[in-house]
């Protein structure tokens, strides 16, 4: 017996296109599911790449339901502007056909990076800090995305930078809004359709840890449970975060941190584990047969007493694994107190002294120095201000000129103020360190060499 068939099991998806090709040439399918599909296409009017989302329903009875939602999805993407949410250009509609029209995204997404083993702990910290920034923007006009997950994060390959997309389930709260998720990476009060703020940090919590873990995770997960990774899955993470990443997926929304907090907590480790990093690999050849041999003091008032000093030759690679294991001591400094920085190089060269404060802020103190005199003492003194934590001092020696702040992404830094200026934000602290960090890397071995000090900022 013949069945009549659903028109949409018959006809190509590609012929629900045709009411839009006179604007836009079709290219690829980027992704599909039950209810639609995304392609790549070329603006003809604007000569560009946009994303181009359409409704497929499974059922013709669920036509206007799929309009609807798309509809509604759109409608919550116009309300934003922020770089790391997705900018939607347009709706189109025609009879029982709906598009979103938005922009391309050419650099795939974090599930695309995490199963090609692309990813190390400081690039999936710098993704899901990038969209914790968007959800603060998202979560002030009172909006939860409630399906946070790599395939909804993509990455926008000029800027490297993560772009937060797919907001099908959004809800404004207060409001019943459609219902579902993603097993792993929704939490449990979204399958029972009571989202809140929470919600989006338990997801991002639960993210980063796929991304970083991805092989010791369960192929399968119960829905509406909450997810409790296990010691080995956490041990790819500094001891802070680790318990920090528990406490983000608590089964109590009320138990979780802020969004606030978290995404201050994922900038500051952001940025200090960079500059472990970059201490590392600045370190390989600070030895006493090294290049150069810097030393760094710092000294506080009242007492003027010299609180903690380091030299090059102290950063062996063993060490600077664990920046703790690199000066034993600890110096306490209060805020409001004055700290002089004193450097010496007893090589011809350059010196670069910069800090990162508690909160991850940057503050470029002095930059290319020029020693030319080894041995002399080059000084700058700031003032300790909020908020407290750990404050990092580096010195680093170069022999041709380092990486200048004028050539920093965006503004220039600020070079006056306290160790950790508020001017520095942290976000705009992550990118520049980044080229920090690719401006030692540009420097060969034997022509760089770094020192480092701690300070203990207590109140």
């Amino acid at each position: 017996m013949m069945q009549n068939k659903d028109p949409f099991d018959t006809q190509p998806m590609l012929s629900q296109t045709l009411f839009l090709e006179d604007d836009f040439e079709f290219v690829e399918v980027l992704g599909s599911g039950g209810f639609g599909e995304v392609w790549r296409a070329i603006d003809r009017n604007l000569h560009r790449s946009v994303a181009i989302k359409m409704i497929r329903p499974p059922r013709i009875d669920l036509i206007e339901q799929c309009i609807n939602m798309l509809a509604r999805e759109s409608q919550i993407l116009a309300k934003f502007q922020h770089p790391n949410l997705i900018l939607v250009h347009a709706l189109r509609r025609q009879d029982d056909k709906l598009a979103i029209v938005s922009e391309y995204i050419d650099g795939g997404s974090l599930r695309d990076r995490v199963e090609a083993c692309e990813l190390s702990v400081n690039k999936a910290l710098r993704y899901i800090a990038d969209v914790s920034g968007a959800l603060a923007t998202m979560h002030s006009e009172n909006v939860v995305h409630c399906d946070i997950k790599p395939a909804n994060i993509l990455i926008r390959s000029k800027t490297d930078e993560a772009v937060l997309c797919d907001f099908g389930l959004a809800s404004i709260i207060g409001q019943k809004g459609p219902t579902g998720g993603t097993p792993l990476f929704s939490a449990p009060e979204v399958f029972m359709g009571v989202p809140c703020p929470a919600s989006d940090v338990y997801s991002l919590a639960a993210t980063l840890i796929y991304a970083v873990a991805r092989t010791e995770l369960p192929q399968s997960f119960p829905i509406g449970k909450a997810y409790i990774p296990t010691d080995d899955v956490l041990d790819a993470f500094p001891t802070s975060l680790e318990v920090f990443l528990r406490n983000c997926l608590s089964p109590d929304p009320k138990k979780r941190p802020s969004l606030d907090e978290f995404a201050e907590h994922a900038r500051t480790n952001l940025n200090q584990s960079i500059l472990d990093q970059l201490t590392f690999d600045l370190s390989q050849n600070s030895t006493s047969t090294g290049p150069c041999i810097v030393t760094i003091e710092c000294i506080a008032s009242p007492n003027k007493s010299v609180a903690r000093r380091s030299d090059s030759r102290n950063l062996n690679s063993r060490a600077v694994r664990d920046l703790k294991k690199v000066i034993p001591s600890s110096l306490q400094a209060k805020t409001g107190e004055h700290v002089l920085i004193r450097v010496t190089a007893n090589q011809i060269g350059y010196l670069t002294i910069l800090n990162v404060g508690p909160s991850g802020n940057l503050n470029v103190l002095e930059e290319n120095l020029p020693v030319t005199a080894p041995g002399k003492n080059w000084e700058c003194e700031t003032i300790l201000a909020p908020p407290q934590g750990r404050e990092r001092v580096f010195a680093i020696w170069t022999k041709t000129p380092f990486i200048r702040t004028a050539d920093l992404r965006d503004e220039t830094l600020p070079k006056e103020g306290s160790l950790d200026d508020t001017k520095s934000l942290p976000r705009r602290a992550t990118r520049d360190l980044v080229r920090i960090d690719q401006s030692a890397r540009s420097h060969q071995e034997k022509e760089k060499s770094v020192a480092v000090v701690e300070i203990e900022h207590v109140g």
